[in-house]
């Protein structure tokens, strides 16, 4: 479970360990933790890591810049997608893509979530942390602009 410590954010002990250790090599605190993950993540059907996601159920790991742990993405339906930061709310392990049940398991202490990342059963006490999504879907757009498609045509 987070625990806050005395700056207000909330910090897994797994953050504490990352940002001790980034500071014994003479780093600073910032952008260690999935927190500063929580931005958007862009997911571009078109693209072939993405592939999963075309089906309902499919499911990938988005690396974040600046984040300890991936966002996983999920398709849960013909038009919906959820997007969660892949760090269990326990003891802060990094949660396993879902199953072909669409169960995501911790590896650590057995916490079950569903394919848009809602806690289940398990020692972890809160959903995964959400994360905004924007989906560009794939279109078919001609390469030229609109103007010199008009002047061509007209």
């Amino acid at each position: 479970m987070k625990k806050p410590h005395s700056g207000g954010e909330k910090i897994t002990r797994r953050g504490f360990a990352c940002r001790l250790a980034h500071v014994a090599l003479g780093g600073s605190f910032i952008g260690l933790t999935s927190e500063s993950a929580s931005g958007s993540v862009v997911v571009d059907l078109g693209r072939e890591e993405f592939e999963p996601l075309r089906e309902i159920g499919g499911a990938v790991k988005v690396a974040v810049e600046g984040a300890a742990f991936p966002v996983i993405v999920t398709r849960v339906d013909d038009e919906s997608f959820a997007a969660f930061s892949s760090e269990c709310t326990h003891w802060g392990c990094e949660v396993a893509l879902p199953d072909e049940k669409g169960i995501v398991r911790c590896p650590c202490h057995t916490s079950r979530f569903d394919i848009e990342g809602r806690l289940i059963d398990g020692e972890a006490l809160e959903d995964l942390s959400r994360v905004e999504l924007e989906i560009q879907l794939v279109t078919a757009v001609e390469e030229r602009s609109w103007g010199r498609i008009k002047k061509e045509r007209g």
